[in-house]
């Protein structure tokens, strides 16, 4: 897998990992200088349907953090009426893939039987604008 995978993430640039430490002391998405550029502007996500994915044996998110985040973008939906009528799929929905690590998720041996089924059918269910009247 190193091999195969090296070629396609290329050279990491040392400024990431610097922005990558000052999210970790944040505790959550900050820009590069530690700047709350995100949370302030989080109720514009809360509009686009967004699937989280979550395995245990990530070892880079905790269960805590992605609930917390998937409860955020839900409340944020509700404040600003993103709401969709009865029998729509959720706007905002957790998917819990056990035995991948975490690059598993999405190149792993087994992730088109575990992932892609739940990627495709999160996209089927809002290939169309149409789906969201509050964007028109």
């Amino acid at each position: 897998t190193i091999e195969r995978i090296l070629p396609d993430l290329g050279n990491m640039d040392m400024n990431l990992m610097k922005h990558v430490v000052e999210c970790v002391k944040a505790g959550h998405a900050v820009d590069a200088t530690g700047g709350e550029a995100y949370y302030p502007n989080a109720h514009l996500l809360a509009q686009i349907p967004i699937m989280f994915l979550f395995s245990k044996l990530s070892g880079v998110f905790e269960k805590e953090q992605v609930d917390r985040d998937l409860k955020m973008m839900k409340d944020l939906a509700v404040t600003h009426d993103y709401v969709l009528p009865m029998g729509h799929p959720p706007l905002h929905k957790l998917v819990v893939v056990d035995g991948h690590e975490h690059l598993d998720t999405v190149i792993g041996k087994t992730a088109y039987l575990d992932v892609f089924p739940e990627v495709l059918d999160h996209y089927a269910a809002w290939e169309s604008m149409e789906s969201r009247p509050w964007s028109k």
